[in-house]
């Protein structure tokens, strides 16, 4: 200590001390407490220290094993009191404002997944709360979340399973039993819907009487080859190509994502996250949400120009733009489509290519700018209201329809027969097979060709509707 050291306030030399120590957040406390902080040694010892606390602040962010932006955020702060920060100073502050914005805002996404993963195991939708958790990595309450998930599910493959092997041994009560465990475990899984149908059938007929369904469930009855590969789309799960016109998902969830990824259900083409967002049926509509990426951070989904963070209800007309740099249709990379809900009545769904954008969904060798989400029916008719627009639609309109028996097709306003490779359909059987062909011939009275010659759309007298596979 120098003669002028006698009368410095003794908060300087404890000051001193805390620096000697490598305590600069205690030195600077210490100071900013004085009674004399205009004192010159004081205000020396408020520079140094400010100093400091800048360099141990750059030194958390830099952290080789990860950043600490809330002790460098203190730090800082701490520096910004004890003198005026310059330009290096400023933009360190500024840097780590921005890693702790997007730190709460990864915190608040992921609370907001685990929130609706919580709520969709309370309605058994188990394949739909694990897709939200797979972003989360080992988050310690994901973890014990996706372990009850995994232990339900393992649990419902074991009835399913056993329900399937009572229904090809005839034991047609025990299936029925496994099948109501299985109900309970995932009330939502299609294919108990299916499953439902068929063992009621089941029960119906006399004691000893094996249904026909049965053999051709059987995995031995499967091995043998058969004389027509096509067969009736029974479960929910199976998706298909309508011609060149649209890729059907008869699922109740579907992944948007690249072509070729895993558990990709639409894969667009585009500069997007390899998963990057989910559409999920429930009792009020459809929702989507963003999934994450490797970092945990939201994929960037835009919904009428709102960045989303968390899932949010769609309502007919509403703008989609996946990825990209901006909120709006055509900005740069983004993928742009419209959510449309075209028939009344009908909770089958629309997602199409916004009009003007080259966005295309990579089916095997299709390009196609139309997924129809079949809930219930999907109808097909030479103009709105319709899943499907054909204007030369040689017939009033075509329903597809969900029945006890499958997917089932029925023509209004003309007739129509179903061709399978090397077989014609009886007239009486209206499930659709995968894949086959709709042969739709003209039966349009005379007023109707007339109205719409008028409208410039005629109709062909005949038109062939492919069922194609994926």
């Amino acid at each position: 200590m120098g003669v002028f050291g006698l009368f410095d306030p003794p908060e300087c030399k404890q000051a001193e001390d805390c620096l000697a120590r490598s305590q600069p957040a205690e030195a600077a406390r210490v100071l900013l407490a004085s009674k004399h902080r205009r004192h010159r040694r004081v205000q020396q010892l408020l520079l140094e220290t400010g100093a400091r606390l800048v360099e141990l602040a750059q030194n958390l962010v830099e952290n080789p094993q990860g950043p600490h932006p809330e002790a460098a955020a203190e730090m800082i702060d701490l520096a910004s009191q004890c003198m005026h920060l310059d330009g290096p100073a400023l933009a360190l502050q500024q840097q780590i404002q921005q890693i702790l914005h997007d730190r709460q805002q990864s915190n608040a996404f992921r609370a907001q997944l685990l929130r609706q993963a919580e709520q969709w195991e309370q309605s058994g939708r188990l394949r739909s709360a694990l897709e939200v958790l797979e972003p989360l990595g080992e988050w310690p309450e994901a973890a014990a979340l996706r372990l009850r998930l995994q232990q339900r599910l393992d649990s419902f493959r074991r009835h399913r399973e056993a329900m399937e092997t009572c229904w090809n041994q005839g034991q047609f009560q025990a299936a029925h039993r496994h099948w109501q465990e299985a109900k309970k475990l995932c009330p939502h899984e299609p294919e108990l819907a299916e499953w439902a149908a068929r063992i009621a059938q089941a029960l119906a007929q006399p004691p000893g009487r094996r249904p026909p369904e049965a053999d051709a469930l059987s995995p031995v009855a499967s091995a043998v080859p058969r004389p027509c590969t096509a067969l009736p789309i029974y479960q929910r799960i199976q998706s298909f190509l309508l011609a060149d016109w649209a890729l059907v998902l008869n699922s109740g969830e579907a992944c948007l994502g690249t072509p070729r990824s895993e558990g990709v259900q639409i894969p667009l083409l585009g500069r997007l996250h390899r998963r990057h967002a989910l559409l999920v049926q429930d009792g009020q509509g459809w929702q989507l949400m963003p999934l994450a990426d490797k970092q945990g951070t939201p994929c960037s989904v835009w919904l009428n120009g709102v960045l989303l963070l968390g899932p949010e209800r769609l309502r007919p007309g509403d703008k989609i733009v996946l990825g990209g740099a901006g909120s709006a249709p055509g900005s740069s990379g983004g993928s742009c489509w419209q959510f449309t809900m075209p028939v009344p009545g009908s909770r089958t769904a629309v997602l199409e290519s916004s009009p003007g954008n080259q966005n295309l969904i990579c089916v095997s060798s299709a390009r196609l700018a139309r997924a129809i989400l079949l809930a219930d029916t999907l109808v097909i008719g030479p103009h709105p209201p319709a899943h499907l627009v054909l204007p030369d639609l040689p017939c009033q309109r075509i329903v597809f329809r969900w029945q006890s028996e499958g997917l089932c097709w029925q023509i209004e306003g003309g007739q129509a027969r179903l061709e399978i490779p090397g077989q014609t359909i009886d007239q009486a059987d209206n499930r659709l097979y995968l894949p086959s062909q709709l042969v739709v011939e003209s039966a349009l009275d005379e007023a109707e060709l007339l109205g719409r010659a008028a409208a410039g759309a005629a109709p062909e007298t005949q038109l062939t509707l492919e069922i194609k596979m994926c």
